[in-house]
């Protein structure tokens, strides 16, 4: 049916990579904010971290403040992320953080499925 076309989570998933294939180059790392739900590492020549991540790359689960949300922007920045990819099931993060939406700006590309924000 249309209606799982468009809403499932197959359907988005497959979306969502194919935005981050068109609009991510090769060789680039981003900062994957999905909640740890995606279990992506790499997508071809890209490599995907968490977000927020520990000290060891792993995701470090939901940031408890604004402040901290910014820290982890601030980390992503510091490890030299060049993108951080927002995925439809987390884009609460953008109303609860609002200092973090406001740092991050206009995204590059916004679909219905994904956000691509450049850190650089």
């Amino acid at each position: 049916s249309g209606g799982w076309r468009r809403h499932g989570w197959w359907p988005r998933l497959d979306r969502a990579t194919t935005t981050l294939e068109e609009r991510i180059p090769d060789g680039s790392t981003f900062a994957l904010l999905d909640d740890a739900a995606w279990g992506m590492t790499t997508l071809g020549e890209r490599r995907a971290v968490p977000f927020p991540a520990t000290d060891d790359g792993m995701w470090a689960g939901v940031s408890g403040s604004d402040t901290e949300a910014e820290a982890a922007l601030d980390d992503a920045i510091a490890d030299r992320v060049g993108f951080l990819v927002i995925g439809w099931n987390a884009r609460w993060w953008l109303d609860e953080f609002v200092s973090l939406k406001d740092r991050l700006g206009t995204p590059v590309v916004s679909t219905r499925d994904v956000d691509v924000y450049s850190l650089s």
